[in-house]
């Protein structure tokens, strides 16, 4: 027999548990914990987009970090998994990911007058009518994380677009080596990129290196500045270039007379 039981979705974040790998089973109830309970609004990058009831906007990186998994891929194959079994359904649009839980208001409507499991032993009319309270502030660090990441990743596959073997390269490994790197290494990072590659060029190089290898090995930093010209002696003249050939005109001659 099947019946319903509650849970605050503190649970993921309760002090007891210790901060372990989430199975599976617990990081489909992770997505129902986190999901809007709530028409609502969260800024995603550099918009504000409404979040309906039972849907969530995140990253495969967000994700892998809130499970502790060790691969955005695991974290892909696992979303597969679910919207096969028509447990979620997933859009993606400009980078974007809304995962939505299906049939979330049927099940976990505060209001709703319909009870899956009858008249459950146990359950009160109080109850029912007990208000509940939005934790807003785990929302509100979601929001934050994902908005950060959003912008990492913008700024991420701006640069990446213009490298060479960008088209062959594990876009997420980089990204990862890309995350790791302080703010002003990825400035460094983007600003001396085309010296490196020129660089790499003169140097008889046909095949770049990846992306990953590039910001792991921080290989800007072998990029070779060319020093700035020596400025002439004092008092040395700067001949124009009829005066150099008369110079050496006169010197000629005057070899020639010895």
């Amino acid at each position: 027999m099947s019946r319903w039981i509650r849970v605050q979705t503190s649970i993921f974040d309760h002090e007891l548990f210790a901060a372990a790998e989430l199975s599976q089973r617990e990081a489909w109830l992770w997505l129902i914990a986190n999901v809007a309970w709530k028409e609502t609004r969260h800024r995603v990058g550099n918009e504000v987009l409404d979040v309906p009831v039972g849907s969530m906007f995140a990253t495969l990186r967000s994700l892998q970090s809130a499970w502790r998994w060790g691969s955005d891929k695991r974290v892909r194959t696992f979303l597969s998994m679910l919207e096969k079994e028509r447990m979620i359904k997933t859009k993606t649009d400009a980078g974007k990911t809304q995962i939505t839980v299906c049939n979330y208001s049927r099940y976990q409507d505060v209001g709703r007058t319909e009870d899956a499991s009858g008249t459950q032993a146990g359950r009160s009319a109080d109850a029912l009518k007990t208000p509940i309270h939005q934790d807003t502030s785990n929302s509100s660090l979601r929001s934050e994380s994902i908005e950060k990441e959003t912008r990492e990743r913008a700024d991420f596959d701006s640069w990446i677009s213009s490298w060479p073997s960008q088209a062959s390269d594990d876009h997420d490994d980089a990204f990862r080596a890309w995350c790791d790197l302080s703010d002003e290494e990825r400035a460094e990072a983007k600003r001396l990129s085309s010296a490196y590659v020129e660089q790499a060029k003169g140097g008889g190089r046909t095949v770049i290196c990846a992306a990953a290898k590039y910001l792991r090995q921080r290989m800007w930093k072998r990029v070779q500045t060319k020093p700035p010209d020596k400025p002439p002696k004092p008092g040395k003249k700067i001949l124009t270039r009829e005066e150099y050939l008369a110079a050496e005109l006169r010197r000629s001659e005057r070899s020639f007379q010895r």
